[in-house]
């Protein structure tokens, strides 16, 4: 094993350093950033300087030497006045003067990061756009370049030089968590190994190299440091002459553009499912489709490095970081767990007085920067939250992905595809019977990949689900699971197909106690689950709070009847049979029910609703209606009752009946959300760099006073997540805000979320689309 013995820190002169603050260290002997030991009594917390590492080794009686080197400066000045750029590293000047008997000493080294960026469609990331400690951000499978400049000219048929991509805590060639590219000091020529790392001299001029270095398709999804390796062709047997120098970290992505990776996506979409950082994601009921933007934000400042703290801190060996079906299980594993390590808290019970109150998160941002800030789960989250969150996560890493709702979504806890409703002679749902449950709405995300593991016809889009539907059911995640999979009924085809067959295919029964206590099946729909599974379409045009830019895709889940009895039968054959027996009593029923009720119903109106019934027989009927209209969490939790009457009649035959009702206002405003828009208004033209003022106005259709109110707003690129409070809102009135926004980023229909609140109202949306200029 090699020691290090006293390290002497020789700080190089006339350079600017990173910063002056100098901190003593409580010990003579202490390691730097780079774990390396130094002798020095006072230590730069940020400047990294020229250590000499010199280590004996006892092994046949060879000495070996070797010289360490790191980034003492970076000089910030832009390049109108200097030639430096901040994406330029400065190294400190050598020990020695150099000459062609020691090994070419690195003096300065340039990542051409605004360069690369565009290349590899990374441009947009904060971490390569500010002006202090840029990084270089690459996708894998795709060549990017850098250039260094060394203190002597260099002389192919003298020296050697290697690039080591280095990522994890202990790297090794074995476990491809270390990676060493020789490289040949001729212009044109390249090194390609067996994974398809290479890379190849460009440019030489005297002491300057422009290298092309190319990424495996498969290589490991991190951050990497990146050295550069020097030394001698001719070195003395006894004696073994380098130098390294770290130039820089480098963060790698998947890479969907690129055909041999295996995220890539042969469409113009992918910039929609890679690129675009804001969102839509639908809300409310299948006869009341409400859209919501969600801020995605992935390209915003810290989202980057957030990420990969939540890639690092998952389980997942790095060695499977370079495969995206493990990232994904991983990272919805990460997005929420039981076990308490995870970036959310989910909670259903309506009450979020310890926490954030989901309907109050217009975006990931806030949650990320949180989560890596205090490493605490954030409260609360509902599954648009968790699919939000995960979009950015993903997005952000490279794989393209979209956010999915399905209305009527089942939760089948025995996953029989099959709901059962329990219901009491009085019309009550039987809580304790009826284990299965009926989300209003239920939201997941779809990603794009291959999957080796399976016949190519499962590539494509899969189901990646990181909400975890019951407590304490042993599930934390779902997928990815091959959408295919899921029309066909492919109860085999990993991962957890099972479950999301049974989200939009399950029948939905219902069971009703008779006279005696027994239970009979009274009723069975095939066509009440998976409902206008809906996304957004891909575009950047802005639509507003409306459907226009919806995409159906209920027919890409929905199997076909042959499907769906083979499916069921085979999970549950003896509830197939008694379906069966059901369907042929059914043909002789001779009441048929019809149940109309208004659309479009606004809190703060009364509804109506109609109940007819027709005697399609040819004698007297004798009818027992019972009708109990409840308040239902989206999730199918928190049934609260709210009107429930009985009604006795005989229908003569070959006649009907009609039964009106109305539901008042204030028989469900104190169990019901809002469910509004309102507008948000720019005063003037958006500029980078320019305060500009946004009004917030929301008119209050309630005949109560609206009290605990705040806006929040936010928009990627114009400003992070800001709340503003607004006084007390009479009955009818008008609450109004005014707050003033500074955006960093230009572009066109850039898409600014505003949210109203109250403590009356809880779920109240806005967006605006604005240019900003530069």
């Amino acid at each position: 094993m090699i020691h290090p013995v006293d390290v002497p820190v020789l700080f190089a002169e006339r350079r600017q350093y990173l910063t002056s603050e100098i901190v003593d260290s409580p010990s003579p002997l202490r390691r730097n950033a780079y774990g390396q030991c130094t002798s020095s009594t006072k230590l730069s917390r940020r400047v990294l300087p020229q250590v000499v590492l010199e280590r004996g080794l006892a092994l046949w009686g060879n000495l070996f030497k070797e010289t360490s080197r790191f980034p003492v400066a970076i000089d910030e000045r832009s390049e109108k006045d200097s030639q430096i750029r901040a994406d330029r590293l400065i190294f400190p000047d050598p020990v020695e003067p150099p000459t062609k008997k020691s090994p070419l000493e690195l003096k300065l080294a340039d990542l051409h990061i605004e360069r690369n960026s565009i290349s590899h469609h990374t441009v947009d990331f904060n971490i390569v756009q500010r002006d202090k400690d840029k990084k270089l951000v690459v996708r894998r499978g795709q060549p990017f370049e850098i250039s260094v400049s060394f203190y002597r000219d260099v002389d192919y048929e003298v020296d050697e030089l290697k690039l080591v991509f280095e990522i994890g805590p202990q790297p090794t060639v074995a476990n491809s968590t270390k990676v060493v590219i020789i490289l040949p000091l001729q212009e044109g020529s390249n090194n390609r190994s067996a994974e398809l790392w290479y890379a190849k001299v460009t440019k030489l001029e005297g002491k300057q190299l422009t290298i092309q270095i190319n990424i495996s398709p498969n290589c490991i999804v991190g951050r990497w440091n990146l050295k550069v390796v020097t030394y001698l062709k001719a070195a003395p047997r006894n004696e073994y002459l380098n130098s390294t120098s770290l130039i820089s970290d480098v963060y790698v992505l998947f890479n969907p553009w690129n055909k041999n990776d295996m995220v890539f996506m042969p469409s113009e979409d992918v910039d929609e499912y890679v690129l675009n950082d804001v969102g839509k994601i639908w809300r409310g009921s299948h006869n009341a489709l409400r859209p919501c933007y969600w801020s995605f934000g992935q390209f915003e400042d810290g989202i980057l490095e957030a990420v990969m703290n939540v890639l690092s801190r998952s389980s997942l060996p790095f060695p499977l970081c370079s495969n995206p079906i493990m990232v994904v299980r991983a990272m919805a594993d990460m997005v929420q767990s039981p076990e308490g390590y995870s970036i959310l808290e989910g909670d259903w019970a309506a009450d979020y007085f310890t926490g954030t109150a989901p309907t109050e998160f217009t975006g990931s941002s806030r949650i990320l920067q949180q989560y890596t800030k205090t490493g605490r789960q954030i409260s609360y989250g509902h599954c648009w939250v968790f699919a939000g969150v995960m979009t950015t996560i993903l997005r952000c890493l490279g794989i393209p992905t979209r956010i999915v709702t399905c209305y009527q979504a089942a939760h089948d806890s025995d996953k029989f595809v099959a709901v059962d409703i329990h219901v009491e002679r009085n019309g009550k749902l039987n809580k304790e019977g009826t284990q299965d449950k009926i989300w209003a709405f239920h939201v997941w995300n779809e990603c794009w990949m291959k999957r080796p593991d399976l016949p190519s016809s499962y590539s494509g889009w899969q189901v990646v689900d990181a909400t975890p539907q019951e407590k304490g059911d042993g599930i934390t995640r779902v997928g990815p699971a091959p959408v295919r999979a899921i029309k066909e009924g492919r109860l085999d085809i990993a991962y957890d197909t099972t479950n999301v067959i049974s989200e939009v295919n399950a029948y939905k029964c219902y069971w009703l106690e008779d006279e005696a206590g027994e239970e009979k099946l009274v009723e069975v729909v095939n066509d009440a689950i998976g409902l206008c599974i809906s996304t957004k379409k891909p575009g950047r045009n802005f639509t507003g709070m409306n459907n226009n830019d919806r995409l159906d895709i209920t027919n890409q889940y929905k199997m076909s009847q042959e499907s769906r009895d083979e499916v069921f039968n085979s999970l549950l054959p003896g509830h197939k049979a008694m379906i069966s027996r059901y369907l042929m009593q059914k043909q002789n029923e001779d009441v048929k029910f019809l149940f109309t009720m208004d659309d479009d119903v606004m809190l703060g109106e009364d509804f109506h609703f109609e109940i007819v019934l027709t005697n399609l027989s040819d004698e007297n009927r004798d009818i027992n209606l019972s009708l109990r209209i409840e308040s239902v969490h989206f999730s199918g939790r928190g049934n609260i009752k709210i009107k429930q009457e009985q009604i006795l009649l005989t229908i003569p035959p070959g006649r009907n009946h009609k039964y009106s009702s109305i539901l008042h206002l204030n028989d469900y405003l104190s169990r019901s959300a809002g469910q509004f828009s309102f507008t948000a208004v720019v005063s003037d033209a958006l500029k980078v760099g320019k305060s500009s003022e946004v009004g917030l106005q929301f008119s209050n259709p309630l005949p109560i006073s609206l009290t605990g109110c705040k806006f929040i707003i936010e928009g990627p690129g114009i400003v992070e997540t800001l709340e503003v409070p607004c006084k007390k809102v009479s009955p009818r009135a008008i609450a109004k805000a005014r707050c003033s926004v500074q955006p960093w980023r230009h572009g066109h229909d850039r898409i600014l979320i505003a949210h109203f609140s109250s403590d009356q109202l809880k779920d109240v949306d806005a967006a605006i689309a604005v240019d900003v200029n530069n």
